[in-house]
């Protein structure tokens, strides 16, 4: 699944997921019956080969690659995971 959604989301084809969970946020949401529950977003780390054409797809508004070391500070789950994955 993670795999599908990363595809799906970044428009990038051949995407290889690591194994390995790296965040899991839990987020209160409301559900369909109006009943209060979560939502748990997994993340997982996905590589590209190098030099891959990106895709701006219905699920992304802009979309594009940044150094690990150019993510703000407070990205710091990101700029953790993307060293861990190297």
């Amino acid at each position: 699944m993670a795999l599908r959604e990363a595809t799906k989301e970044s428009g990038v084809a051949d995407l290889r997921i690591t194994p390995e969970l790296t965040t899991i946020h839990v987020h209160p949401v409301t559900c369909s019956l109006s009943e209060p529950t979560r939502h748990l977003d997994l993340q997982f780390v996905a590589h590209a080969l190098d030099g891959v054409h990106i895709v701006v797809s219905d699920e992304s508004e802009a979309l594009r690659w940044w150094p690990a070391e150019a993510l703000r500070p407070k990205l710091t789950v990101a700029r953790k995971s993307a060293r861990r994955s190297r």
